[in-house]
């Protein structure tokens, strides 16, 4: 019995797991972060032909998104510490 290479894993087959392209991650996931990963390469490109020009708002641009996902992360786990253990 040679299972062919599109087909799951036998115990992903009786454990009810979705396929995916990456360990842990469902395949919506998997190719939701390799669109993202797509994305930032050609935004890189953008602001590099764009250079020196394009230097000023894409620093403020990443200040300010690491400054939100910060907070996000802080509000995430205040609200986790206060959930009962």
């Amino acid at each position: 019995m040679n299972p062919g290479p599109a087909s799951l894993p036998p115990d992903a087959e009786t454990s009810g797991q979705q396929p995916s392209l990456v360990r842990g991650l469902t395949l919506l996931d998997s190719v939701l972060l390799l669109v993202s990963g797509i994305i930032d390469i050609i935004l890189a490109g953008i602001i590099l032909l764009g250079l020196p020009e394009t230097a000023v708002w894409a620093l403020g641009l990443l200040v300010g998104i690491n400054m939100l996902f910060g907070g996000a992360a802080l509000i995430a786990m205040a609200f986790a510490a206060r959930q009962p253990a």
